[in-house]
């Protein structure tokens, strides 16, 4: 035993450990640490502005630059499609088969230059239309893909375009140039074809091998997949991405009610030059791209100009076009200032929560400071009031507490000690703990102590250790000791923690005395169950024996004796062999009975619905001609013996079989109700019924409600189906009225 103290001079025992009151004014706290703490927090706070600036302007930036690459990659892809689309119009316009077909005007030559084309728009699926129209301004070959898929246009459906201003705008043009349209929607017949198909022609003079103009190419470009492409450059980011031809109508818009003004009418005011008059002459100031940010949106735009690459005496010339209001374009990202705020405040809260964070911290600290600066004006003051607090402790445990040195002196007891051992503190004080040793073990006991002041550790009292103390008497008790070393000014202390456990041994020995008992009478149990297996086995062979005797003997006689006897022999040869069935029924049930509390319960999910089912199809078919309306609520689950709910519900639904046998009208339910709260299954029918006054007697073995001639039976099923339930765990009861059927519940506990 050993425990922790360190004082000068062995503490003197009071009966009153109350420690003394501080005295003297003590520093403000709170004042000395908010001195501390507000220069902190002013300059905490300087310092998270400063970041909220910076972390606002670095979002802003790279909000910038998001919408910047996504309308400069926009701006890029519609020039590239221009000039792709430019490339693939000069390239047909000079081809050899057009110009063969032009110097010949031979049909064979006209076919291949269809097929050539044919090739072309099946390969380039973006282009709705290849045609050829003559100087007149008439379809002379046409490629359309107005079913889907290209075709060849037969001659009498070709079309006069002499009034179309694309052929107009084109046939006045050098043969080397290219005159690109507007963006807008596809006509046919004077009719703009639904659905909407938007569309973009590029057309170029044609000449023939002497040089004489003999019409003009026109390429119709669908532009869906133009448009769908800049829309979707701006999935991935908080933009939207918009596109306006040069009079301010609306290609791509913030709804698609608002495209296409400039083709129709109704939409004609549907202009961003309307909807957004800040933005509208920033654009038109002629510089190619821009940013400009106001308070209800961050605008970025760029105007799409056409330009295509033109071979002239075998080099690549880059020809920008000039295009008119109409032909130009612009590419807008807009990004809202709400959408901006929703991006930016999570700064504003996660640079707050951190202020509150450093704020909690230097809070802290200020207090921490300021405590350290009173607690050195107060420091001997609270070292005497902890140190009459520790003793107090110490005198106030509930078990005997005993301070000792690396020598094994006694240096401090509380008066628990001085009750347990029998001795005065000043009997104790200054002499080795081995006094409060058996002599039997005082030897021991010091080989231990020194090899524990080598190695000290926390010894819990917990540990399962046979150990006595000895009173000053000489008598020993049983004890449990903790043991917790402690290092201090004046060296190793040993706290000891002595409990009496003497009652706690006495309980473990009657612990153990009850449980010797209670494996004898487990053992008794045992055998007694298995001489009532043994009974019932001999019960079964020895009355059934007989019982076959009588029975085999009784249809003897009716067999081969039938003519000589009367019909009163008859009939009581019929009356035994009818009671010998009785009596083995009955045995059988007695059997079943006894088994059941015997068996071991292998619960599983059990799906009753279907266990009920399959009951009354057997009852129904067993060679019955009954009329009975059975309804059985589906998927009723419960978790239990499947054998046993079988035989339970074997018996219920038997018996309300049996007592509905003379209802013209029977009917049998099985559902489940719940009843006070708890679930219940229930097996209801309209069937004899009975007096309630006797239900508390149709679980008990061989009590019956009706006489045997009136509903044959052992009165034996009941009692099984409640052996059931109780085993499992449930309750089983029954309401019924006296010729107006039965219901019975049971219960089964999940």
């Amino acid at each position: 035993m050993s425990a922790t103290l360190a004082t000068h001079d062995p503490p003197r025992h009071h009966d009153n450990t109350q420690p003394p009151k501080t005295t003297g004014a003590l520093p403000n706290v709170g004042i000395l640490a908010g001195l501390i703490a507000l220069p902190l927090y002013l300059f905490s706070a300087a310092v998270i502005y400063i970041l909220y600036l910076v972390e606002i302007r670095n979002v802003r930036n790279a909000l910038h630059d998001q919408q910047w690459r996504t309308v400069a990659t926009a701006q890029q892809y519609a020039n590239a499609n221009f000039s792709a689309m430019g490339t693939d119009v000069m390239y047909l316009a000079r081809h050899s088969l057009l110009r063969h077909w032009l110097d010949t005007n031979d049909d064979m030559a006209r076919r291949r230059l269809e097929q050539d084309w044919l090739a072309f728009a099946s390969y380039h699926g973006d282009y709705d239309q290849v045609r050829f129209i003559d100087n007149i301004g008439q379809e002379q070959v046409r490629v359309s893909r107005e079913t889907g898929q290209p075709g060849i246009v037969a001659p009498p459906l070709l079309q006069d375009k002499s009034q179309r201003y694309y052929f107009k705008a084109a046939a006045s043009l050098d043969p080397n140039a290219l005159y690109v349209s507007p963006l807008d929607l596809n006509v046919e017949h004077e009719q703009i074809q639904v659905p909407l198909r938007p569309t973009l022609r590029i057309a170029t003079p044609v000449v023939d091998s002497a040089g004489q103009r003999r019409g003009v190419f026109v390429l119709n470009y669908l532009a869906d997949r133009l448009l769908s492409r800049v829309r979707s450059l701006a999935s991935d980011g908080p933009s939207t991405l918009w596109l306006a031809n040069g009079q301010g109508h609306w290609i791509l818009g913030p709804t698609a009610a608002d495209e296409w003004g400039m083709v129709l009418a109704e939409r004609s005011d549907k202009k961003l030059s309307n909807d957004h008059p800040l933005l509208w002459p920033a654009m038109r100031a002629g510089a190619e791209s821009g940013r400009l940010a106001t308070g209800e949106a961050l605008y970025t735009y760029a105007r799409v100009t056409p330009a295509v690459e033109i071979a002239t005496d075998g080099t690549n010339e880059k020809v920008a076009l000039a295009p008119t209001l109409e032909q130009t374009l612009y590419v807008v990202g807009h990004l809202p200032q709400s959408t901006i705020d929703e991006l930016t405040s999570p700064i504003a809260a996660r640079l707050a929560a951190a202020y509150g964070f450093i704020a909690l911290m230097l809070t802290g600290i200020a207090w921490l400071a300021a405590f350290y600066y009173r607690d050195k004006q107060t420091a001997l003051q609270h070292f005497k009031q902890s140190e009459q607090r520790f003793q107090c402790l110490i005198m106030a445990a509930p078990d005997a507490v005993v301070v000792s040195d690396a020598q094994g002196v006694i240096r401090l007891i509380n008066e628990q000690t001085e009750r347990m051992f029998g001795y005065r503190e000043s009997e104790l004080l200054g002499k080795s703990i081995d006094v409060l040793v058996p002599e039997r073990v005082a030897r021991l006991h010091a080989e231990h102590r020194k090899k524990f002041i080598q190695h000290p550790t926390v010894r819990p009292m917990a540990e399962r250790r046979e150990l006595s103390a000895r009173r000053k008497d000489g008598s020993e008790f049983p004890a449990a000791i903790s043991l917790s070393p402690i290092e201090t000014d004046d060296g190793l202390l040993v706290f000891s923690c002595v409990r009496d456990v003497s009652e706690q041994k006495a309980a473990e020995r009657q612990v153990r005395e009850l449980n010797r008992t209670l494996q004898s009478r487990n053992t008794e149990l045992e055998s007694l169950n298995r001489e009532l297996d043994a009974f019932a086995r001999s019960v079964s062979h020895d009355l059934r024996a007989p019982l076959r005797s009588v029975d085999g003997f009784t249809q003897a006689l009716l067999e081969d004796h039938a003519r000589e006897m009367s019909d009163a022999a008859r009939n009581h040869a019929a009356r035994i062999k009818a009671g010998v069935g009785r009596m083995n029924q009955l045995i059988e049930d007695l059997l079943r009975l006894s088994r059941i509390g015997r068996m071991e319960l292998r619960k599983e999910p059990v799906d009753l619905s279907a266990v009920a089912a399959d009951i009354l199809k057997e009852l129904a078919g067993n060679g019955s001609s009954r009329a009975v309306r059975l309804k059985i609520a589906p998927n009723l689950t419960a978790h239990g013996d499947r054998r046993l709910l079988r035989i339970a519900l074997e018996n219920i639904l038997s018996n309300a079989w049996k007592f509905t046998s003379k209802r013209p009208d029977a009917a049998i339910e099985f559902g489940r109700e719940v009843i006070d709260g708890t679930p219940a299954f229930f097996v209801r029918d309209n069937g004899a019924g009975f007096d309630m006054a006797y239900a508390n007697k149709l679980f008990i073995p061989f009590q019956r409600l009706h006489s045997g001639d009136e509903f044959p039976g052992t009165g034996i099923g009941l009692s099984i189906v409640s052996r059931i339930i109780q085993k499992h765990g449930g309750r089983i009861w029954t309401d019924a009225a006296l010729g107006k059927g039965a219901t019975f519940y049971f219960t089964l506990p999940g």
